[in-house]
């Protein structure tokens, strides 16, 4: 994230930032064909389970997409293999 109203640094030291000097806000979104970012989550919302990374919102959309589904929520649980 960078732009006129982004804070450049913290008070005495510009931690956090990268050499781009862009402030890693850790949300994950993509660009559409008309240029427009959509927003899909939080990095930290992301599931691991046994290496392989979801996102919550992909899971409840593919499951939201099966008729017989109205609203869905995926979270992350503790497993006693994975």
């Amino acid at each position: 994230l960078r732009g006129p109203l982004v804070m450049t640094s913290y008070e005495g030291t510009a931690s956090g930032w990268t050499e781009e000097g862009l402030f890693p806000t850790r949300d994950l979104g993509a660009l559409d064909n008309d240029g427009f970012l959509w927003l899909r989550g939080r990095n930290k919302e992301m599931i691991n389970r046994g290496g392989e990374t979801m996102i919550p919102q992909e899971i409840e959309d593919i499951a939201e997409g099966h008729g017989s589904v109205q609203k869905a929520a995926a979270y992350s649980v503790p497993h006693a293999l994975l």
